[in-house]
Order: C-alpha cells, then sequence, then structure tokens
C-alpha cells in the first residue's frame, strides 16, 4: 500500500521568528488550533518543546463519537524554520510524520505543512485523508492568524 502525502499552506504577515514563537510552544497549540488540551508529558532536550518533547493533545472536535486524543514525539527542532513529529499513539495510522516549515517571504512566513502516513488496517489510510487534508489547512491558517495576534 502506498504511503498517503498530504501537504497545505498559508500565509502570514508576521516574521518567522514570530510564527516559530508560536509553533513551538507545545502547550499553547490549544490556544489556537483545534485542541482541547495540549500538554507536554515528558521534555525534550537540550529544550524542553525540542527533540524527544512527547506531548498528549486532545482535540476539541468530536470524531466518530469521541474526541480523539493523540500522543506525539517531537523530531524535528530546527529554530526558526523547521518542527515536526511523529504520531506514538490515539489513531489508526502508522509511520506518521509531519513537518512543519516555515519560508521567509518578504516580511511575513509561508507555513508549509507536510504529512505523511499509512493506515494500521487496510483502506484506514484513505478513510482518514479527508479529515487530515482539512486538519493541515485549518492548522495551518490558524498558526498564521495566532503569530499575526501576538
Amino acid at each position: 500500500m502506498a504511503k498517503q502525502v498530504i501537504e497545505a499552506s498559508a500565509q502570514s504577515s508576521a516574521p518567522r521568528e514570530k510564527v516559530w514563537d508560536v509553533l513551538s510552544d507545545l502547550k499553547g497549540w490549544k490556544d489556537w488550533g483545534p485542541w482541547e488540551l495540549s500538554d507536554v508529558e515528558q521534555d525534550g532536550s537540550p529544550d524542553p518543546n525540542g527533540v524527544g518533547a512527547v506531548r498528549v493533545m486532545r482535540a476539541s472536535e468530536r470524531s466518530m463519537g469521541q474526541k480523539p486524543t493523540l500522543r506525539e514525539q517531537v523530531t524535528a527542532f530546527e529554530p526558526p524554520m523547521r518542527f515536526g513529529w511523529t504520531l506514538l499513539e490515539g489513531v489508526p495510522l502508522k509511520d506518521y510524520q509531519a513537518t512543519i516549515t516555515l519560508n521567509p517571504a518578504g516580511e511575513g512566513t509561508e507555513i508549509v505543512f507536510h504529512l505523511e502516513y499509512d493506515g494500521k488496517l487496510p483502506g484506514v489510510a484513505k478513510l482518514a485523508r479527508p479529515s487530515l487534508e482539512s486538519f493541515g489547512a485549518r492548522a495551518s491558517e490558524e498558526l498564521a492568524r495566532a503569530a499575526e495576534r501576538r
């Protein structure tokens, strides 16, 4: 089965460093994204929000009767340009690798969300695709707006 690949992007008038400040604050993701809980279960090193950090995220909206709770681990922490994570548990996906890259765009920032994943069971990857496409687009836009408000 081929891996699914999703990309989304958004433009922010905020400079890259400001977008990075919002993006790299793991506990603050609930303040701008579609989550009601965003917490750090294990600190990263050397930055507490950096590589190795494990975060717990609970969606603010129900999906199939429940609010998914995810555990994810930070895999890339390259200020102020690249942040990446992998899914540890919470949804029936595997080989889930996501990155957000921040590119300078004039005085603002281009936010690029990239996700690759597969399903644990046949058909799950394609079933999850519309939700994940929506998530990528929404998260990119909400990150852009949150950085502008700071």
